[in-house]
């Protein structure tokens, strides 16, 4: 018996040696790849801030509920109902709706820059310095006593949660310190296994070899995740104070930091959205230990009423259905940071209304004299992907194509009063009888004029009877050098079954416009009246006053919808459909009812003049255009 005991005894020291002896080794390999890598660094890139300008330009719209959003984050110390009230005074706006009109450019300034690499996150550093003092006091006092002692590791606290989970018969507390929740939180994962742990604490005592405790608090107060608010992940303390509070850290009261203290131990359970009777009593108990200590900067803080939690949790719970959180937090990444925060904000309005579908919005816009490809502004809804790659991607462009071959008849001397026919017609190719499709009439003849602003089908195979389809091939050369050839053979390129990417449609219309500006605006001036064309019956009032033009298009099923405007400096595209798998898919969409309806919002929200195409020559008049 004495034998087998002593045989026993023996393999477990063996295997305790041999353990013992893979975790040294192990720990010497990790020592020795902290001491090579910066993987374990502290010093983790910080966006860069910047400095920028919201320019809304005169005689453009925006959102007055849109500018009272954005206010909280301007370089402004006016308020935003002062703000407003010195520009009635100056009579700098009109009211129109919820939109405001302005009569006066107007400049704002703010600082764009986010750290967080998810697309709907927000993540802004701070100093050491500018985190009030009643945060990281609070934090020490309860989660981590002797934080300004220990190494890394408390040994105390490991064994006092060590007996309190044995009597529990559970896990009910942990023995982690501040190093070790940070090392956590940004290096490792929250894998329960021996290694990972042993990982946890040697990062904490390399951590705390390298960097001072003051670092360590800095690194936490960044790192750490606070929750979620309007969609938006929000990482550090100063997202943190923004998104609760609407403040910068050194505004914060006593009582507000300390909700935000309270809310650290679990952002998901301690949220004021999901659980704040605990997350009021926890605040509360902090509270009453901070001031019992003398943490408290401001020694008559009194905690909150009821009543004033429950005026907090309604004011969060309305903008925790606010779409505009999820732009600012894309937006502020971007240099052209309204733009960005207006057409992401919009998109996602429009697609949250067609949750069913995979749609997607891509927007373009280009400069006439530019020579590449994106030379001034675009997006793309899918902000996982590629931009530039998905702009593109060639797809179906509708009735998009119409003002270019209406030109042609233009400047061959048809007129706007031209009258055509509405009756069938037919073209017989060598793969059968092809007949364009079209609405009904309550005519049997219609002018060239409305044929164009109602973007009628048929009358448009009339003309192009009329004037040769092999003679019109030619002509559109120079706008469209990728149909497909011999034109006859394929006459539903013009109804839009030909695909091409932005690029491509912007150098047709390049071309248009150069005719246009030397044609006397022909084509223009039949499209420029919103009231008159395919727009008029989802124009908003704001537009209806507005001479620009407008052209939308429908194709595939609606799975293609498009508009598209364009100015003396300019082109801009618009475009919404279905993204995947479209096998046997139909929409209940249309370019006027999709892409036209994101586009107008945009613009009354932009701060960005809808503008007319006056055919200046360029740099001439430029106070009339308001470029500058």
């Amino acid at each position: 018996m004495m034998r087998v005991i002593v045989k026993l005894l023996k393999l477990f020291l063996s295997c305790l040696f041999i353990g013992l002896f893979i975790a040294v080794g192990y720990l010497f390999i990790l020592v020795d790849d902290l001491g090579k890598s910066e993987t374990f660094s502290l010093n983790r890139a910080k966006a860069e801030i910047k400095n920028t300008q919201i320019l809304i330009e005169r005689d453009s719209f925006v959102s007055k509920s849109d500018l009272q959003f954005v206010f909280d984050y301007l370089e402004d110390e006016q308020t935003y109902d002062k703000w407003i009230e010195d520009q009635k005074y100056f009579s700098n706006f009109s009211e129109q709706g919820g939109y405001l009109k302005f009569n006066t450019p107007q400049t704002f300034y703010l600082k764009i820059g986010n750290s967080c690499l998810n697309p709907y996150c927000f993540q802004r550093k701070v100093d050491f310095s500018n985190i009030p003092s009643v945060l990281w006091r609070g934090l020490i006092g309860i989660e981590d006593l002797r934080f300004m002692d220990h190494k890394g590791i408390d040994f105390r606290s490991i064994l006092r949660a060590a007996i309190a989970d044995i009597k529990a018969g559970s896990f009910v507390q942990g023995g982690s310190t501040l190093t070790q929740q940070l090392v956590k939180n940004i290096f490792l994962n929250s894998e329960k296994s021996f290694f990972r742990k042993l990982k946890e604490m040697i990062l904490s005592i390399y951590i705390e070899k390298n960097y001072s405790k003051e670092q360590i608090l800095q690194s936490y107060f960044n790192e750490m995740f606070w929750g979620n608010l309007g969609g938006v992940r929000i990482k550090g303390i100063y997202a943190a104070s923004k998104f609760y509070f609407k403040k910068e850290l050194h505004l914060l009261t006593d009582y507000e930091s300390i909700i935000l203290s309270s809310m650290l131990k679990g952002p998901n359970f301690y949220h004021p959205l999901k659980n704040s009777e605990k997350l009021i009593q926890r605040t509360n108990s902090l509270f009453a230990k901070l001031r019992k200590n003398k943490f408290l900067s401001n020694i008559d803080e009194v905690k909150w009423s009821q009543d004033k939690w429950e005026k907090w949790i309604k004011v969060l719970q309305v903008e925790n259905k606010d779409t505009r959180y999820k732009s600012l937090a894309f937006a502020l990444k971007e240099k052209e940071f309204y733009r960005n925060f207006i057409i992401n904000d919009v998109s996602l309005k429009f697609l949250k209304k067609h949750p069913e579908d995979d749609l997607a919005i891509k927007y373009y816009e280009n400069k006439f004299k530019c020579t590449e490809r994106f030379c001034d502004f675009n997006y793309y809804s899918k902000l996982e992907k590629d931009a530039i790659s998905n702009l593109e991607v060639r797809l179906q462009v509708g009735s998009l194509l119409k003002p270019l071959v209406y030109q042609i008849f233009s400047r061959e001397g048809y007129e706007e009063d031209t009258i055509v026919s509405t009756g069938p017609i037919s073209f017989s190719l060598n793969s059968g009888v092809w007949k364009p499709r079209d609405r009904e009439f309550v005519s049997s003849e219609i002018s060239l004029g409305d044929s164009l602003r109602k973007s009628r089908n048929i009358p448009m195979y009339h003309l192009i009877k009329r004037y040769g389809m092999d003679r019109l091939e030619g002509n559109l050369g120079s706008y469209l050098p990728m149909l497909k050839k011999p034109l006859r053979e394929f006459p539903a390129q013009l109804l839009g079954s030909i695909e091409l990417n932005f690029k491509e449609i912007f150098n047709g219309y390049k071309v248009f416009k150069n005719y246009e500006c030397g044609e006397d605006k022909k084509i223009y001036s039949i499209l420029n009246n919103p009231n008159q064309n395919t727009l008029s019956n989802i124009v908003k009032a704001p537009m209806q006053e507005l001479d620009f033009f407008g052209k939308t298009g429908t194709s595939n099923n609606a799975l293609d919808n498009w508009f598209l405007t364009l100015d003396d400096e300019k082109i801009k595209i618009l475009w919404v459909g279905l993204e995947g798998d479209r096998r046997g898919k139909k929409l209940d969409l249309s370019g006027s009812r999709a892409a036209f309806k994101v586009f107008q919002d945009y613009v009354l929200r932009s701060g960005k003049k809808l503008r007319p195409l006056n055919c200046y020559i360029p740099g001439q008049k430029e106070e009339e255009l308001d470029i500058k």
